[in-house]
């Protein structure tokens, strides 16, 4: 992972406070819009709620890691939903910090454990989760057959991971890359061909896959809508020098997913049982 990009990107308590005021709440993954009118703190639990429908079904029992967690949205609705225990695993303080704060006013805290990690060596013995969950957080990695090697470690035998990723399209040139990870503290962006291939040499079979290019396009482009109003309301150099570079990246993936060079969906594996 690169650290100080990734941890400038995301771990900026500066971010942290601009965040909330864009997203509309504690959660800033990609959202599915049922209706233009959605917004996008609505398409956001829809993405949740989505990605829970398509699992086998939780309960108390379940045990669920979360991976970069960020402020901890999925988790706070699982845990109030179906009571299940869930380690939320981020490497950033401040995401933590707010996690933390959001968790424990939700009341929450028995049910969510929250503590700082990476996802190439986790903190976890083997066979611990029915449920592994992520949003948006892998593309920031540049050792993601490692991570997928871990995943599969510490889920049980026939335990599902499902997550949702900005990936590119099987033509996307090389130039648009160089281009986004010039500005995005990306490891590399994977098609869904290449989350196969290393699902497979990780013993994960392939559960789900939806491909949702247009959510990506849509979600974006009402963040930047709503950052540009944000940016009206700030004073200060920095704070406006932030959320200007946020909104250069996320123009980077409208243009660039209008074209069909990125792509975004949910990808779901199942750990073999062997």
């Amino acid at each position: 992972m690169m650290v100080d990009q990734v941890n400038w990107y995301f771990d900026n308590p500066k971010a942290i406070k601009l965040y909330p005021s864009i997203f509309g709440g504690g959660n800033i993954h990609t959202g599915i819009y049922k209706k233009n009118a959605d917004t996008i703190d609505t398409a956001a639990e829809n993405t949740i709620k989505l990605m829970t429908r398509l699992l086998p079904k939780i309960g108390k029992n379940t045990n669920i890691l979360n991976l970069g967690t960020s402020y901890g949205a999925a988790a706070r609705f699982l845990a109030e939903k179906y009571q299940c225990k869930i380690e939320c695993l981020s490497f950033s303080d401040q995401a933590n910090e707010y996690n933390e704060q959001l968790t424990k006013k939700a009341e929450l805290g028995d049910h969510i454990n929250i503590q700082k990690g990476n996802y190439e060596q986790l903190p976890f013995a083997r066979e611990t989760f029915d449920i592994a969950w992520s949003q948006d957080a892998f593309f920031h990695n540049k050792q993601r057959e490692k991570v997928f090697r871990e995943v599969a470690r510490v889920l049980k035998p026939e335990g599902r991971f499902i997550f949702t990723e900005v990936l590119k399209s099987q033509d996307c040139p090389d130039s648009v890359l160089e281009d986004i990870e010039a500005v995005v503290p990306v490891g590399h962006l994977f098609s869904i061909r290449e989350y196969r291939r290393i699902a497979r040499k990780a013993d994960l079979e392939q559960v789900f896959v939806r491909e949702m290019p247009d959510q990506l396009v849509q979600h974006y482009s009402k963040v930047i809508d709503s950052a540009n109003e944000q940016l009206k309301k700030l004073s200060k150099k920095e704070d406006k020098e932030l959320l200007q570079h946020m909104i250069d990246t996320w123009n980077l993936y409208v243009e660039n997913g209008e074209k069909g060079y990125l792509n975004w969906g949910i990808l779901q594996f199942q750990k073999r049982n062997i």
